[in-house]
């Protein structure tokens, strides 16, 4: 629902707020006026374009106001919710991780610098740039807020931290600038650091593993250890994709990325997924099936894999996953 987009919101208030202390601290009251109204109109144009939030807001359903005042309500939660959202946060935003790591580092390697430095005076040294903590720590602090509100326990609702990279980098960068100096080579090592931080983001956002392939019943400190198994073991399996929809299947297309191919029908008995498999040599087989009637096709899975089973001569299937929009089964010959 439209809650999933408000969420970034708190993000916004979080930096207007961090822009207006950094201000005062700064004593650069001439800016804190257009940047309040500059704020304010912000706020007024969010009204405009989604007149519905106030509603949705003040509700007491699902995703709305109310139920993440009820989340917010129950503190013996707190840990749960926080150690679980950090730990999607480790799993999904690797990036971010050695990214921070980095900059530590660096920031670490910046103080020895000017330890050694502080023998030679006449060095200039320039300031580090905390100004970019006005951008960082108003993405950790929104963070907190969406893990103790959010109303499932989904990745998606964390997805406004995505800022946390943006400003890590930044930071990293200006370190690093710091660090090479007058160095003769200094605009070759900086375009090199920053290619290497675009480079990590994109290699680990298409490394990312499924979210769905693993056990529900899997304990909180193990599950991605399991998850990340599960789809080495099954990454190179054939892949079918049952739905009735003629668009894309967008809501598992993160998971599916990472299937050499997929096959997509809505007929269990498909000369052309019989052609399919053929073409393989396989013993197993993934199998998603679209089984939200609200969301999707509302496919029945009790009918579709006996089908499925006899079309494919496969013996017998096993439950992967199981989630409110789709269902992710293993066929064995």
């Amino acid at each position: 629902g439209l809650m999933t987009q408000y969420y970034y919101v708190f993000y916004a208030f979080f930096v207007c707020a961090s822009y207006l202390v950094w201000a005062l601290c700064a004593r650069r009251y001439r800016s804190l006026l257009p940047f309040s109204l500059c704020a304010f109109a912000g706020v007024g144009l969010l009204v405009a374009v989604f007149p519905a939030c106030i509603q949705q807001l003040t509700a007491d359903k699902l995703v709305s106001g109310g139920n993440a005042l009820e989340q917010l309500g129950t503190v013996s939660q707190y840990g749960h919710r926080l150690a679980l959202f950090f730990g999607q946060a480790r799993h999904g935003l690797k990036a971010a991780v050695l990214v921070a790591l980095a900059a530590a580092a660096a920031l670490a390697v910046l103080g020895l610098v000017r330890l050694v430095r502080k023998s030679a005076p006449k060095v200039e040294e320039k300031p580090l740039p905390w100004d970019t903590l006005t951008v960082l720590l108003p993405a950790l602090a929104a963070f907190v807020v969406v893990a103790l509100i959010s109303p499932v326990e989904e990745q998606r609702y964390i997805y406004p931290i995505a800022p946390i990279l943006v400003a890590l980098s930044c930071f990293l960068l200006a370190l690093i600038e710091r660090l090479v100096g007058d160095h003769p080579k200094k605009a070759l090592l900086e375009h090199g650091a920053l290619a290497l931080v675009l480079i990590l983001a994109l290699l680990i956002a298409r490394r990312e593993p499924p979210m769905y392939l693993y056990p529900e019943d899997a304990g909180l400190g193990d599950r991605y250890a399991v998850y990340d198994a599960l789809v080495a073991e099954h990454a190179q399996d054939p892949c079918l994709y049952m739905t009735a929809y003629v668009a894309p299947p967008t809501k598992d297309l993160g998971e599916l990325l990472y299937f050499e191919d997929v096959f997509v029908t809505t007929d269990p008995e498909s000369p052309a997924l019989a052609e399919y498999l053929a073409a393989r040599d396989w013993e197993e087989c993934v199998v998603y099936i679209d089984v939200s009637a609200f969301w999707g096709s509302g496919f029945d899975p009790d009918v579709l894999l006996p089908q499925l089973l006899e079309s494919t001569d496969a013996g017998d299937w096993e439950l992967l996953y199981e989630n409110g929009l789709s269902n992710a089964y293993l066929i064995r010959k």
